[in-house]
């Protein structure tokens, strides 16, 4: 009776290994995004964004336009980065602190 019982139980293993062939950066990403701001706990929230802005390879837009002549793609790549650093930063703030940062052109100014 056991012996017909213990060859139906299915043998899970209690720590799973994380699948690689799914991981991808983007996805990495998305696991760091902070909570919305509302306010409170700022260093904390600081800290992550940082952390998300760095994984999706935007975090250098906070420094401003690298000084010296670019070319038409560094130009294109920059702004295009810069944008996504904007949009990045507007959809984690508040309802109440979104129009504040509405009017900001660059990735440096906010």
């Amino acid at each position: 009776m056991w012996i017909k019982i213990y060859q139906k139980i299915l043998l899970i293993p209690t720590i799973q290994k994380p699948d690689l062939k799914n991981f991808s950066a983007t996805g990495f990403a998305a696991a760091l995004k902070p909570n919305v701001f509302d306010g409170a706990n700022y260093k904390r929230w600081h800290a992550k964004m940082i952390l998300w802005l760095t994984a999706m390879n935007v975090y250098h837009v906070a420094l401003g336009k690298p000084v010296g002549p670019l070319t038409s793609n560094e130009d294109s790549a920059f702004e295009a980065a810069d944008n996504l650093f904007r949009g990045a930063v507007i959809s984690v703030l508040g309802e109440n602190l979104v129009d504040a940062y509405m009017h900001l052109f660059t990735g440096q100014e906010m």
